[in-house]
């Protein structure tokens, strides 16, 4: 009879579970990124429960989404989101199913082992939280056969995983809110000079490569000194935010609006020719010039000049040289009386 023979087999289970737990645990310390984290904790949860698949909602620090990952090959995204529906109240703890419906909340299936996913017409989801110092940040859903049976100490090892997990995953948003923070100016919540410019050495970099083209527009509130003697700063404030919003509205989601410094913005047009970029800058020109900003007290009509320069990865130039020509440009629309788009 071999020594391991006369281990309880109980207390064999207990020791394989904290086994499984150091190795999962040294695992998940080895990044912090967020995609990966979530990739680990999902599969570990899979392969422990047996379960057909697994889902981790997050609603913390402004950030709201779901990650999900099959036991075994590839789940529709269709047929997960109609489950969802008819579970909601089981699966989910914090998240607004109105909201995920209208695709309001980013959903991200993984690919499971090797093998296919199978659509049941039935499951049983088992819903565990996760917390941070108290506070609910989200939950972790096991979906199963409708007749599995969970055991008591794969329960309570669910309860462990989620606790170890817990802080890990409130580390990773908090690195990635401060990391978004660091590259965000603070008035309008867009793109602020650092990330700008780290934008703009990328898209060079990738211009050269493709061999294609991208513009730079550079924008300027006119009179804006006035605005603030007139009205005071924090309508000026305001005024920034309000011409942030049309700049937002007018660009594409790969597209970067960002504030260059003061009442300055820039916008970053990727894969774009001249004509495009000219049609989309005159544009919103245009919508700053007819739609006046409206207080509490205040109704401010006010106009903004652009600069534009196109660049073109057949013909590499430096980007502080691209800059002075969108500068030059905008200096030009200035010169010219104000309210227009120049092409430097």
């Amino acid at each position: 009879m071999k020594r391991s023979d006369l281990v309880d087999p109980a207390v064999k289970g207990h020791v394989d579970d904290i086994t499984t737990l150091f190795h999962f645990t040294r695992k998940l310390m080895l990044t912090l990124e967020i995609s990966e984290v979530m990739r680990i904790i999902l599969e570990e949860a899979n392969s422990k429960i047996g379960a057909e698949w697994c889902s981790i909602e997050i609603d913390m620090l402004g950030y709201t989404e779901i990650y999900s990952m099959p036991a075994e090959g590839q789940a529709d995204g269709a047929f997960i989101g109609k489950t969802f529906a008819n579970y909601w109240n089981e699966a989910f703890t914090r998240i607004n199913q109105k909201n995920f419906e209208q695709g309001r909340v980013p959903h991200e299936i993984y690919k499971g082992r090797h093998g296919k996913f199978s659509e049941l017409p039935e499951y049983k989801c088992l819903n565990f939280p996760l917390s941070v110092t108290g506070e609910a940040i989200g939950s972790l859903s096991v979906w199963v056969t409708p007749q599995t049976e969970i055991a008591p100490r794969l329960d309570q090892y669910m309860h462990i995983l989620t606790s170890i997990t817990s802080p890990v995953i409130g580390h990773v948003y908090a690195d990635l809110q401060a990391r978004h923070q660091a590259k965000t100016d603070g008035l309008t919540g867009i793109a602020n000079h650092r990330h700008f410019y780290e934008t703009l050495e990328r898209e060079v970099a990738r211009a050269n490569r493709k061999k294609n083209s991208f513009a730079l527009i550079l924008a300027d509130i006119d009179n804006f000194k006035a605005i603030n003697d007139t009205h005071g700063h924090q309508i000026g404030d305001a005024v920034i935010v309000e011409l942030t919003k049309h700049l937002k509205a007018n660009v594409r989601a790969g597209d970067l609006v960002a504030r260059y410094g003061g009442e300055e913005f820039c916008v970053i047009l990727s894969d774009t020719n001249l004509d495009g970029s000219l049609t989309l800058a005159d544009r919103i020109r245009e919508a700053i010039a007819q739609t006046p900003f409206t207080g509490a007290k205040q109704n401010i009509t006010y106009t903004s000049s652009f600069g534009l320069a196109m660049y073109d990865g057949n013909k590499p130039i430096e980007k502080d040289e691209l800059i002075a020509k969108a500068d030059k440009a905008l200096y030009e629309s200035k010169k010219a009386g104000k309210n227009r788009v120049t092409v430097g």
